[in-house]
């Protein structure tokens, strides 16, 4: 099929979205070409015009039994397997194999701990937007906190505690994100299930376990909103408390977002001071100290820094190809 130039993405409902110039396609599914300049990452990455942003591109999809995990990012790392993290064929969203975290301590990490400034594998800017996203089978035999997503960074300050965090809380559980710094005693629930200290707004919808299900949470740096998608789905929307006025500065209605609250089940908002998310190490699969475990398989593990992908419903994006 012939090459062919789109210059806007649309969202769930076919509305145009933003404006991307430059952009090269090899499909009518959108896929598109990615530059490749001195390094080997001239690769295509279906339906992603945000490529430049990516620090971590993880497709999990190496042979069966493998426990190599290559970054197709521009970064390329290979991360570093702590315990039986594997890839296994019994599952898969894509590919034929998917990676397999079996409960027992099992984590991948990055193999550096990168720097704050702007532009740094994690660093997006102070207060700067970033994007997760990722297909995820979780085992419903698990009925602790699974982790996502670590990072023990937050504020430039590391600490013993992780600082920001993405996890599935038991079976048919909910996608829920929290940050905390100054070894835990600054603790902040943005997305939660059952905790009620510490406040948190409870997604719409959670996840159902047993079956594959597309992740994503987004933080717009601006408005200071974060946002949970399930499946592509709008779920949750939670901002910074008592700054209205930069929501509508930002395009964003006050009326449509929730708010950090004193407990979970309270209407009672909790002031919060920003935070800076610059970070520098992440951990999938357990926390820095190999608790709070994961059980389940993983495939198209994606993280951006420095973008806010979704602002709204939207289809979920295809697997990665190459």
């Amino acid at each position: 099929m012939a090459d062919f130039n789109v210059n806007h993405i649309t969202n769930k409902n076919g509305d145009q979205g933003p404006t991307i110039a430059g952009v090269t396609t090899v499909s009518s599914t959108g896929a598109m070409r990615i530059p490749s300049g001195a390094t080997d990452y001239g690769r295509i990455i279906k339906e992603d015009p945000y490529y430049e942003f990516l620090s971590i591109a993880l497709p999990f999809n190496e042979p069966a039994g493998s426990q190599v995990f290559r970054d197709y990012s521009k970064y390329g790392d290979q991360y570093i397997v702590v315990n039986n993290v594997v890839q296994k064929s019994d599952q898969s969203k894509f590919y034929g194999s998917s990676v397999y975290f079996d409960g027992s301590a099992d984590r991948i990490y990055s193999p550096t701990v990168t720097g704050y400034t702007v532009g740094d594998r994690y660093s997006g800017g102070k207060f700067g937007s970033w994007t997760w996203e990722c297909w995820v089978r979780h085992d419903g035999s698990e009925n602790a906190t699974g982790m996502l997503l670590v990072d023990n960074t937050v504020d430039q300050v590391s600490n013993g505690y992780y600082g920001r965090s993405i996890n599935i809380e038991g079976n048919d559980g909910y996608l829920q994100f929290n940050f905390q710094r100054n070894n835990g005693a600054d603790l902040s629930r943005v997305f939660t299930g059952s905790y009620t200290n510490g406040g948190g707004y409870t997604p719409s919808t959670p996840i159902e376990s047993d079956a594959w299900t597309h992740c994503a949470v987004s933080f717009d740096g601006p408005a200071g909103v974060w946002r949970n998608f399930i499946d592509g789905t709008l779920v949750g929307t939670v901002a910074y408390a008592d700054q209205d006025d930069i929501l509508r500065k930002n395009g964003v209605d006050p009326a449509d977002v929730d708010y950090f609250l004193i407990n979970k089940n309270s209407l009672v908002r909790k002031p919060i001071s920003r935070r800076d998310f610059r970070s520098g190490t992440i951990h999938i699969g357990a926390n820095h100290a190999n608790a709070a475990d994961y059980k389940g398989w993983l495939n198209d593990y994606r993280l951006y820094q420095g973008v806010c992908k979704y602002k709204e419903s939207f289809t979920p994006p295809t697997q990665m190809a190459f």
